[in-house]
């Protein structure tokens, strides 16, 4: 046998070998997905059972009956709708802080401009102070709970401090 068989053979065993792991990972993170998804397959399936077959032992995957009675009770005598509209205007509000934070952020990082000093180390020192304390030495841990006795005087609150 000459080495370029060899080679060539060595070849074809590696690239089975990556094929082979290839095929593992793909097994492993679909039973992953699975796995993560089935709650919220169990939820939904469950939310379209009517009530009697969602209680019966041993519980069935698919609803026999399916209907959309809970949903309809859910809309017209809870008012989801307005918990829905305010988690709604919450996530909007939430989402439009964290865009303009990131654009900010980038701002900071990348540009130079007039007062970037002021903005940027001045709340820096103070937040860093408290990290320092609280995760720091424990001669600094009890001047934390030394300050933290002069605020709250009573004996829960330093018990809390000290964990």
């Amino acid at each position: 046998m000459s080495s370029t068989s060899a080679l060539a053979m060595t070849a074809q065993e590696a690239a089975r070998r990556r094929k082979v792991i290839a095929f593992w990972i793909a097994l492993s993170l679909f039973l992953g997905a699975i796995i993560t998804a089935f709650p919220l397959y169990w939820m939904i399936s469950g939310s379209l059972k009517p009530s009697r077959e969602s209680l019966d032992y041993p519980p069935t995957l698919f609803p026999h009956e399916p209907t959309l009675s809970h949903y309809a009770k859910l809309f017209t005598e809870l008012d989801f709708g307005r918990y829905l509209v305010n988690t709604m205007a919450v996530v909007a509000i939430g989402g439009v802080g964290v865009l303009l934070m990131a654009m900010a952020g980038y701002a900071f990082a990348k540009f130079e401009f007039r007062g970037k000093g002021i903005l940027v180390g001045r709340p820096f020192p103070p937040m860093i102070n408290h990290l320092r304390v609280s995760v720091g030495t424990p001669e600094d841990m009890d001047k934390f709970v030394k300050g933290f006795k002069e605020i709250f005087p009573k004996k829960t609150a330093t018990t809390m401090a000290r964990g």
